[in-house]
């Protein structure tokens, strides 16, 4: 009988400790148990301030490992995704973020061992990126409700599903419209927007899919300008996104595009992957075609 060589693989697992609810007390254990073969090298980080994955990740790009994993939220994995883009390096990921939105489009298991059964099957695809204001986005970015909200849940001290629910509880009342011009692909759109979210991937974590039909690798973001939210149509639409049906309401209007520029009144926030910042008055964006290596499920 043949024999056939297998080239060892080197990974790194980055685990952010402080991403999401769930306890990870058990997962470097699950790594080291599930990663124990001679074909492949594992090793163990832990983040220990904001921007330490990043720092990581370029170490161990530099000690030339084949593939990087992060254990974390949609956060995490797009402060490690920043320096992977256009390289040769992989991207894994073991969901433990609040809503892993990133990784359920992927639909990658937030069990522990599957998710690294997963990383040893090593099936990889390349993805599509967004640039934003110079900044990477894997999954989301936009402006307006859901911008204020990552602004809010940034300053909670707590994490998951009903810290998320508490801060739209919070900002929902008084929240106002606001308007925007929106030019993509040389085509203009004025409009007076609840939020405008611009997508890579399909939603944004714990099963809110606000662009059900977004694909990461056809070259083109997905529009979605929700138009207006009251307390009257305010459930209908949480259940229309809830449940994967919100293109076929009138709530949401859908563009795609390739390039795109958003301009608001004021410097209001804005998010990326879920993390809010300041793009000032502009958002510029642009797909990056098929730029990120990514470990999925296998068919």
């Amino acid at each position: 009988m043949l024999s056939v060589k297998q080239d060892k693989r080197s990974i790194l697992f980055i685990i952010n400790t402080v991403s999401g609810t769930k306890n990870k007390d058990k997962l470097p254990g699950i790594i080291k148990s599930y990663t124990g073969h001679a074909f492949i090298d594992a090793e163990i980080a832990f983040t220990k301030y904001k921007g330490h994955g990043k720092d990581l990740a370029l170490k161990a790009i530099n000690e030339n490992k084949d593939t990087i994993v992060v254990a974390g939220g949609d956060g995490s994995i797009n402060e490690v995704a920043d320096v992977l883009v256009n390289s040769n390096v992989a991207l894994g990921i073991i969901p433990t973020g609040s809503g892993n939105g990133f990784a359920r489009h992927l639909k990658i298991p937030r069990n522990y061992k599957k998710a690294v059964k997963i990383i040893n099957e090593n099936n990889t695809i390349s993805i599509d990126t967004l640039t934003v204001n110079d900044k990477l986005c894997c999954n989301l970015a936009g402006l307006g409700f859901d911008a204020k909200i990552a602004y809010e849940f940034a300053l909670s001290s707590k994490r998951g599903f009903f810290s998320y629910l508490k801060c739209i509880l919070k900002v929902f009342p008084n929240y106002k419209n606001a308007l925007y011009q929106i030019i993509y692909d040389d085509k203009e759109l004025k409009t007076n927007a609840f939020l405008i979210t611009v997508a890579n991937s399909s939603q944004y974590g714990n099963g809110a899919v606000i662009a059900p039909n977004a694909k990461i690798d056809d070259s083109l973001a997905d529009i979605c300008v929700m138009k207006k939210v009251t307390w009257l149509n305010a459930l209908y639409i949480g259940f229309m996104l809830m449940t994967g049906l919100l293109h076929k309401t009138s709530a949401v209007k859908y563009i795609k595009a390739k390039s795109i520029e958003i301009k608001q009144s004021d410097d209001f926030p804005g998010h990326i992957d879920g993390d809010y910042f300041f793009p000032g008055k502009e958002m510029n964006i642009k797909v990056n075609p098929l730029s990120l290596k990514v470990i999925v499920p296998g068919k």
